[in-house]
């Protein structure tokens, strides 16, 4: 237990993300802090974005008496950025500290999931679970083993951890659970402004190897679609629990409820 709490003591201290969410509210659970998040990292982006826009052409007295306006800017003075002649240094070292506190805070969670959570969780199965006739695949959001543990018996489905799977076992190097957030950019700039990549929960799934097991069941579901004769095509259900079906999933989610021939039921509390 000491071993514990002295990891803990180590990760929150000083960890910019935690002295974020304690200054803002936070009513929607969740959502929220993702949003929070990428509101952060867009501001980052709107930083480089004045800065480069106000040098582009002139360098001289016009360019800091633009920057000096923006001194009671409370996007700069959220951020902590200096009003220097290096903002890109700036940016570039408060980013990298944001992103090794996000890491921090991610095992923090891993540890309280771990340890705390599954050993005080959930023992009720739900009834609108229990009663599906069968489960033969599982894609998990969540970073615990509750459908295996409470369902497993009855279903021996195969389950894809998306966002990785809490361990105790693991540190802060080896832990593999995603939390960031979904693609701002648009067009062109996807491929072209990576600067802020690390953040994005579909680099994090690939730099973390989550595995992507349900890529696999799409081309399953598409196959079965891509026949000539529709009337023998393969119906598959698709069952929703617990997730809020924000924007921040959207590619996962579009991937398995835009097919013709999967049927989708949302289950909400």
């Amino acid at each position: 237990m000491k071993k514990i709490v002295d990891e803990l003591d180590l990760l929150i201290e000083h960890n910019t993300w935690l002295e974020h969410f304690m200054n803002v509210q936070i009513e929607n659970g969740w959502i929220d802090f993702e949003r929070e998040i990428s509101k952060i990292v867009q501001e980052f982006e709107e930083v480089l974005k004045i800065n480069n826009d106000i040098f582009k052409e002139d360098k001289g007295e016009n360019s800091w008496n633009q920057l000096l306006t923006l001194r009671q800017n409370n996007m700069f003075r959220r951020l902590g950025i200096e009003l220097s002649e290096n903002i890109e240094k700036d940016v570039k070292e408060k980013k990298e500290k944001r992103l090794k506190d996000l890491n921090r805070l991610i095992r923090c969670l891993e540890i309280y999931l771990s340890y705390y959570i599954i050993n005080v969780g959930a023992e009720k199965t739900l009834p609108d679970i229990d009663q599906l006739p069968s489960i033969d695949k599982v894609l998990s959001f969540n970073y615990t083993n509750t459908f295996e543990r409470l369902y497993g018996n009855r279903f021996p489905a195969e389950i894809d951890y998306i966002h990785g799977k809490a361990d105790i076992s693991k540190n802060i190097h080896t832990n593999n659970m995603v939390l960031g957030i979904d693609e701002y950019l648009k067009g062109e700039e996807r491929n072209e402004n990576i600067e802020f990549i690390a953040f994005k929960k579909f680099y994090q799934r690939i730099h973390k190897e989550t595995g992507c097991l349900y890529k696999n069941w799409v081309t399953e579901i598409r196959a079965d679609n891509d026949v000539l004769n529709k009337e023998n095509v393969k119906q598959h259900k698709l069952f929703i629990f617990g997730h809020s079906l924000d924007i921040t999933d959207g590619d996962v989610l579009r991937d398995l409820i835009l097919n013709d021939n999967v049927q989708t039921v949302i289950f909400y509390k």
